[in-house]
């Protein structure tokens, strides 16, 4: 399986996931195997969220590993933002195990490797990054998608990862993709029957 770029790394996997193909050293390599998580630490909490509708969750055991799962989806271990090891859940969809994995698992992963990892969107103006941040359904997605209405560069959606330095910072180009609701599709005069569905639900 070839590997594919994301966030300025290259990700190998042993299953699609639809990133723009980088030839070169691995960054990072997804695998399949077990991973353990106890029942009572999978219990939902107020700290806990809901992702699609599923419970998720993240755990952090110590800096250099985290584990994360989403039920219906699977159980996760990221170590040293160098291996993701995955171990799905029967009957996952490829388009949830997808979304989840370049959605939710990069950010801890970012983190391990010492990048800033922000949920928001960028776009590049006039040879700088704009950055919109917000919470879920705030327009971060519509605004960029604005900005690449008008002939920018969009650098990523949802998350945006920045490597922060004394005197600039780097952000890193993300997915190729920018996903909108129906809402977005009218603010941006998109005719829907164009876009391809990013998630199921």
């Amino acid at each position: 399986m070839p590997s594919g770029y994301v966030h300025g790394l290259i990700l190998h996997a042993p299953f699609p996931l639809d990133l723009p193909e980088a030839p070169g050293p691995d960054d990072v390599r997804l695998r399949l195997g077990p991973v353990r998580i106890s029942s009572r630490r999978r219990t939902p909490r107020r700290n806990r969220s809901r992702w699609g509708g599923h419970r998720t969750g993240i755990l952090w055991k110590g800096v250099a590993t985290a584990y994360a799962w989403c039920e219906g989806i699977g159980a996760f271990r990221i170590h040293e933002g160098r291996e993701i090891v995955a171990d799905l859940a029967p009957g996952a969809g490829e388009a949830l195990v997808r979304s989840w994995i370049l959605d939710r698992l990069m950010s801890p992963l970012l983190q391990q490797r010492g990048l800033l990892a922000l949920h928001a969107s960028a776009a590049a103006i006039g040879g700088e990054a704009a950055i919109f941040l917000g919470r879920s359904g705030q327009g971060k997605s519509t605004l960029a998608g604005f900005f690449r209405k008008q002939g920018h560069l969009l650098l990523s959606d949802d998350m945006t990862a920045l490597e922060v330095g004394a005197k600039c910072s780097r952000v890193f180009p993300s997915l190729p993709q920018l996903r909108l609701s129906p809402k977005s599709w009218i603010a941006l005069d998109i005719d829907p029957s164009l876009l391809p569905e990013a998630v199921p639900e």
